[in-house]
């Protein structure tokens, strides 16, 4: 994982952004990617990677933006947030490819029996699991043991990297957390 200190001033994707609990905060991250529904990179706080969903961002702040200001006009105009549809109807939701076709996830880091259960879990859900990262990768999914140049390799290539916990809470709920670790 690139260290806080290697980021670059150009570099630095700042934006206003409303969390899923409808907290409204100015975002700094560096090596960011994206697809058509997140965006991934390293905070530039604590170097953690995160991922934030774009429909969530407010606004992408420029030098001239008194974000003090726009802050403040989110938090005094904005509903409160509400629960998703996939929460509160019990309704099933499959987890959709960001690209066409079906969804493809690849484990890496993780003990066998471990590996096993997640390939299983997300078998059920219709995915396909590889065992590389290849080309048409969706997800990246990562344990503790996790090699550093296989999850950059997938993160340059568009991938989305989930934690063990992201992975299983977009399955529950359509939605990646933005944390790697509950809260």
């Amino acid at each position: 994982m690139p260290k806080k200190n290697e980021s670059r001033d150009d570099d630095v994707l700042v934006f206003i952004y409303r969390d899923a609990k409808g907290h409204i905060a100015v975002q700094e991250v560096y090596s960011a990617s994206e697809d058509d529904t997140y965006i991934q990179g390293y905070r530039v706080d604590d170097g953690g990677i995160r991922t934030y969903r774009k429909d969530r961002v407010l606004e992408v702040v420029t030098p001239e933006t008194q974000v003090a200001q726009r802050v403040a006009f989110y938090q005094d105009t904005l509903p409160p947030p509400t629960l998703s549809a996939t929460r509160t109807s019990g309704i099933t939701r499959h987890v959709v490819s960001h690209r066409d076709g079906i969804p493809e996830v690849c484990f890496t880091g993780f003990k066998a029996q471990d590996k096993t259960e997640l390939k299983r879990l997300a078998e059920d859900w219709g995915m396909v699991v590889r065992s590389v990262v290849a080309s048409h990768l969706d997800f990246l999914c990562y344990g503790y043991n996790a090699g550093p140049m296989k999850m950059e390799r997938a993160r340059q290539q568009g991938v989305t990297i989930l934690s063990e916990y992201q992975f299983r809470v977009m399955l529950e709920t359509g939605e990646v957390p933005e944390s790697s670790a509950p809260e």
